[in-house]
């Protein structure tokens, strides 16, 4: 199967649409690398020294599963709202 995609480049709007077009694959790329660096270390591996250091200065909470640090509850809820918006964007599964 062959595609062929037509932009006038004259026009800024169908330039734009072809400049994201094709930095679609590098968007893919940050998006995960986001999650990987921003959001699994907090249920695998840790944070570096810096931030470790500051997720231990805030304090525990009560959460269904027992005692969490706040720090870490957050990134929780924020991991969940990440892939809330891939699913509402049709984009399960591209992360």
């Amino acid at each position: 199967m062959k595609v062929t995609f037509n932009f006038d480049t004259e026009d800024i709007d169908q330039r734009l649409e072809m400049e994201r077009m094709l930095k679609a694959e590098q968007m893919s790329f940050a998006i995960n690398e986001i999650y990987e660096q921003v959001f699994r270390p907090a249920f695998k591996h840790g944070y570096d020294k810096k931030l470790e250091d500051l997720i231990a200065l805030c304090p525990e909470v009560d959460t269904d599963c027992g005692k969490t640090n706040v720090a870490y509850e957050i990134i929780s809820l924020l991991s969940e709202k990440y892939f809330d918006i891939l699913d509402n964007r049709d984009l399960k599964g591209m992360e």
